[in-house]
């Protein structure tokens, strides 16, 4: 599962179908949810460095959400 209240395209994948992760984090933060996106690095398959995001709630977001 997702680590941390954090979620990576991958992890959306495997643990919840979602394949546009991406699209999905528009989608809240069209409806006024504040989201943190922070790139890190991962090694891919051949085992080079890659960036991709990890999408956050922010504290106001996770509050908010919750309400």
């Amino acid at each position: 599962m997702t680590n941390m209240g954090s979620i990576t395209s991958l992890q959306a994948i495997r643990d919840l179908g979602i394949t546009r992760l991406a699209a999905v984090i528009l989608l809240i933060k069209k409806e006024g949810v504040e989201i943190d996106t922070e790139m890190i690095t991962v090694k891919n398959r051949d085992g080079d460095n890659c960036h991709v995001a990890r999408y956050s709630f922010a504290k106001k977001g996770q509050q908010e959400l919750f309400e």
